[in-house]
């Protein structure tokens, strides 16, 4: 062989090898776009990591009354086992199925529920979500007593560390009527 082939198909091998192939490049390129999505997501709160939360918090207590003896006095007890919900308006004023949040009384009353991401952004949080009674275990002796028609206001009561944490306080609810 002459060398001016030889050359040649030296050359043609030695650029072969130094230039990426186009998979290898797209495959970069792809991983690249990934990393470069999954940022994105994190920085706007949508990935496995939460940036922040909102937990509504409350007590709920049964407050019924006694007759004995000419006089009357109250009796309170923990409502455990009630199923509450926050529910939020939307801009419109409407509230929608999507913008409920459950949880249900522990043996102490005591409720925690953990809002949505989708619901961070409400403006007016206080003003514009509601704690909701919603239903009570039947087994229990206030089954037929609590009202279960008029909304809980919430306040805000802590932020810090990306959390913010709205609270009804105490709620005593009463019999019917």
């Amino acid at each position: 062989m002459s060398t001016s082939a030889v050359f040649l198909l030296l050359t043609l091998a030695i650029s072969f090898l130094l230039r990426p192939s186009s998979s290898a490049a797209t495959a970069e390129e792809n991983l690249m776009r990934q990393l470069w999505r999954a940022e994105l997501a994190r920085l706007a709160g949508y990935g496995e990591e939460r940036l922040s939360s909102v937990l509504v918090t409350g007590s709920l207590l049964y407050q019924a009354r006694h007759f004995s003896s000419g006089s009357n006095h109250f009796t309170t007890s923990y409502a455990k086992g009630v199923k509450v919900a926050v529910t939020c308006k939307n801009d419109k004023g409407r509230m929608k199925r999507s913008d409920f949040s459950y949880g249900t009384t522990d043996e102490f009353g005591d409720f925690i529920i953990n809002i949505p991401s989708h619901l961070h952004a409400i403006p007016n949080f206080e003003d514009s979500c509601f704690v909701w009674i919603l239903k009570t275990q039947r087994n229990s002796h206030y089954y037929h007593q609590i009202s279960m028609s008029n909304p809980i206001h919430i306040k805000l009561s802590h932020v810090g560390n990306n959390i913010r944490v709205y609270t009804t306080g105490t709620v005593r609810t009463s019999p019917r009527g």
